[in-house]
This record gives C-alpha cells, structure tokens and sequence, in this order.
C-alpha cells in the first residue's frame, strides 16, 4: 500500500522499512532485519544529503544489528559512520551522541578491549552529565557501564567506586519497579568485585 501512495523515493517508505527492520530486530531474525535497514539506508541516501540526522540514525540501526549478530567490527564501522554525521549535524551535548558512544564503549567491552571501552562510556557520561544533571536515573545506568569496564579489566577499587555511585542515584528512584532490579544488579556487580578482590 505504501508503495503505491509513495513514489518509489520517499523518506516516509524509508521509514516503513526501518520499521519492518525493527519488528525482524525483535524477532532475533538479524539478517531480515538488516536487508530492510539497508532498503532504508539506500532510500534515504537517495532523498537527503549525507549528513542527515537520519541517514546517522539508520548507521546506528545497522551498527545494532551487527552488535546483535556479535560482528564486533562492522558495528564499530557503523557506529563510527553515525558518530561522524552527528557530530556536524547536533550541538556538542546532544543525546544521541552520547547514547552512540555509549553503544560504541559497550561493544569495546564485548572485543574485551576495557580502555577503549573506558574512554567512550565516559565521554557519553560527560554528555548526559551537562544534558541532565548528576542525579538521573539513566546517568546511575551510565556509572554502571563504567563500574563494569572497570571490573572486567581486573581495576577493582574504581569498579567499586563507580558500582557505588551508581546504585547511590539509583537508589533515588525506588518507586518504579524496574530500578529494583537495577539495584539488584548493583548488588551483585558490587559482590562479584568483593569475590574477586579476595
């Protein structure tokens, strides 16, 4: 139906593929999902110039998928692809950066690459800081990530120190039902250092 309302080079039935990718995504069929975000990808390359905020957001959706599929490298590509778009098309302190960088340091701790991982979680956490104050609920989500790159290289005092900022603003936000179970983990995070240091 999209097809005959549109013509063939439309951002709207770009946007009908990126979705089509999404559903796939949330199937776990990765491959399906990745032809649709390309079909998108192409289609927007067609209607906007390169610098698009969405031609940088379908490089994020494809970065994810390879993420999905472990394909460590070609996400990175991907990410780094978009991160490039964004940082000529949004102000220094803008969300999607940060939430870029922050997708870019988790797939460094997958490659068990800590430092890397360490410099793009808090250059994300600098953004959010300046974007939303210390004390939001997603930052403590942010201290996590660093916590655990932390823990992964074996830096157990800074683990720690991060682990317990983190579950400090958490603790904030006790009256939704999913911070519990942030919380939960923290505690965990926190004795798995404590094991660890012994």
């Amino acid at each position: 139906i999209q097809k005959e309302v549109f013509p063939e080079v439309h951002p709207e039935l770009a946007l009908v593929y990126r979705n089509i990718g999404a559903v796939h995504v949330s199937e776990g069929l990765f491959d399906k999902a990745e032809e649709f975000h390309f079909k998108s990808l192409r289609l927007l390359e067609k209607v906007f110039p390169e610098n698009h905020p969405d031609i940088a957001a379908a490089y994020d959706n494809i970065g994810l998928i390879h993420e999905s599929k472990g394909e460590h490298d070609q996400a990175l590509d991907y990410y780094f692809k978009s991160i490039a778009i964004q940082e000529k098309v949004f102000p220094e302190s803008h969300h999607n950066i940060a939430r870029t960088l922050d997708r870019i340091g988790s797939v460094f701790i997958l490659k068990k690459d800590y430092n890397n991982s360490l410099e793009y979680y808090f250059k994300s956490l600098k953004i959010m800081e300046k974007l939303l104050g210390e004390n939001k609920h997603v930052i403590g989500q942010f201290l996590n990530n660093i916590g655990m790159a932390y823990y992964l290289n074996g830096e157990y005092e800074p683990a720690l120190e991060y682990f317990f900022k983190s579950l400090n603003i958490l603790k904030e936000f006790l009256t939704h039902e999913t911070h519990h179970q942030d919380i939960a983990t923290l505690y965990k995070n926190i004795g798995n250092v404590l094991n660890s240091k012994d």
